[in-house]
């Protein structure tokens, strides 16, 4: 997995990106196994109202590889994504 962070960019956006990249000590293929394929995302905070408030925005990308259906990734995506933006807004409303 690599990651960059860019801080400052014009307005004082603030973004953290990951994509996944050739590394070695990955085990090989399993039967049985299944692995991402891909898993690309990144999160942008940016200033708004002055600087009073914060819009974040997080964008996925993922593929489960294998035979997971569909319906099955999208209903964790849909429970997941909204517990992690409510322990985001907890934890910023608490500094």
């Amino acid at each position: 997995m690599k990651s960059r962070l860019e801080k400052n960019l014009a307005g004082g956006v603030y973004r953290a990106a990951w994509e996944p990249t050739q590394v070695t000590g990955v085990p090989p293929p399993e039967d049985g196994v299944i692995r991402l394929k891909v898993n690309t995302g990144s999160w942008t905070m940016e200033p708004i109202d002055g600087g009073k408030r914060t819009l974040a925005t997080y964008q996925l990308l993922t593929d489960p590889g294998g035979s997971i259906p569909t319906f099955i990734a999208n209903k964790a995506n849909t429970k997941a994504l909204p517990e992690l933006f409510a322990r985001v807004r907890k934890r910023a409303e608490a500094k």
